[in-house]
């Protein structure tokens, strides 16, 4: 059923995206699932023709992410990663010192790897922390989410975003992004961002019983 002749184009995406949005928003349908959802919406309403339904698949981007899914979770089953933020803890500082080493570290895996499977590492390790210290789990996981979002900011794969972009920049004028072009201002936020969460940041959130 094609409605694009009748009703405008960017209308009929506007209103598959928000559903998707509604959708995303509810929790009630898996990610995955709404995002196939909206595709066939595309296909249906003729938005997306069918030969470019798939086509977004063979996208240097697209494979480049799956491989550092792939990548990430290879390193979080081999336990290389968890070892490693382990090894680099202090046993007896403080609560904000181990907080700010944790995400250090976090932010560190984040930017050669997926930082969710960054996050899923070093989540157990600050659970930990947190009961150590007598301190809602909720001070420590909110901070490490942040972490490791800025820390994905540093390298070229450490966020999907970054690879599409540098994608477009060679499409558009010959050449991407180098590995560490995002390095110099990646490394200056997540440090200011570190310090910030580990010092004030963590003592802002409202406390709740059992996180």
């Amino acid at each position: 059923m094609d409605l694009s002749p009748f009703v405008s184009p960017a209308l009929i995406s506007a209103l598959i995206l928000a559903g998707a949005l509604v959708l995303f928003v509810t929790e009630r349908v898996r990610h995955d699932l709404i995002a196939v959802l909206a595709l066939l919406a595309g296909l249906i309403t003729g938005v997306v023709k069918p030969e470019d339904a798939l086509s977004g698949f063979g996208d240097p981007a697209v494979v480049a992410v799956a491989a550092v899914l792939i990548v990430g979770r290879t390193l979080e089953l081999s336990g290389v990663a968890a070892k490693l933020a382990r090894y680099i803890m202090f046993g007896k500082a403080t609560y904000s010192l181990q907080m700010a080493m944790l995400m250090a570290v976090g932010a560190l895996l984040s930017a050669f790897m997926n930082n969710i499977a960054a996050l899923v590492i070093v989540m157990p390790l600050g659970a930990e922390i947190a009961r150590q210290n007598k301190k809602a789990v909720g001070t420590i996981l909110m901070p490490l989410a942040f972490a490791t979002i800025m820390g994905g900011m540093i390298t070229l794969i450490g966020t999907p975003a970054n690879m599409i972009l540098s994608s477009v920049r060679e499409e558009r004028l010959g050449q991407g992004f180098g590995f560490f072009a995002m390095a110099p201002v990646g490394i200056a936020v997540a440090v200011v961002g570190i310090l910030y969460l580990a010092v004030i940041g963590w003592r802002l959130l409202p406390p709740r019983r059992g996180t």
